[in-house]
């Protein structure tokens, strides 16, 4: 368990951070749920799905083009059901293509469908996704670190840093610093 964690909070998440592909565990979902339930953390269904499901967000960013760059890939920049092309299309709308130096677009946000069904972009702050990431950037602050971590990535870090520090703290006998 104790490897696995360390691979995750190295990259940063479930993906090898060069590789792309899912980092898988070398033990089984009966033992991590009873690691959770001895130290109280819990993870969705959604979560446990993308640690122990070997077909599920298999890739971090799949450039294979027989899945499709958003509909293969594991990141949640896109919401279900957007093509490729139509996040084509919404871009291409939007970029200056007159700019001799244009500035980046689709930085710290997700293409959304709204209610009427016009895709636009949905800017990540702290809004989104709660007091989770205000606890996520003022630990890394107060660690000298920069790091993102986003939506399943996030809950479970949250949650192996819970279990992780319990294990370690019972394979050691003493305390662990965080």
């Amino acid at each position: 368990f104790m490897v696995y964690a360390k691979r995750v909070f190295f990259s940063n998440g479930i993906h090898h951070h060069y590789s792309m592909a899912k980092i898988t565990p070398d033990f089984s979902q009966e033992y991590f749920n009873s690691l959770a339930e001895a130290t109280g953390a819990t993870l969705s269904d959604e979560a446990l799905k993308a640690i122990f499901d070997p077909s599920f967000d298999a890739k971090k960013v799949n450039l294979d083009p027989d899945k499709g760059l958003v509909k293969g890939s594991a990141v949640n920049f896109y919401s279900p059901g957007l093509t490729e092309a139509q996040v084509d299309a919404y871009y291409s709308k939007i970029i200056d293509k007159k700019d001799a130096q244009p500035i980046s677009y689709g930085l710290n946000s997700k293409l959304v469908k709204n209610a009427e069904g016009k895709i636009e972009e949905m800017v990540y702050k702290s809004v989104v996704h709660g007091s989770a990431v205000g606890r996520t950037i003022t630990n890394a602050i107060l660690r000298g670190r920069e790091f993102v971590l986003s939506g399943v990535n996030l809950a479970i870090t949250e949650a192996l840093a819970t279990v992780g520090q319990d294990a370690a703290r019972n394979e050691t006998g003493k305390e662990i610093e965080t």
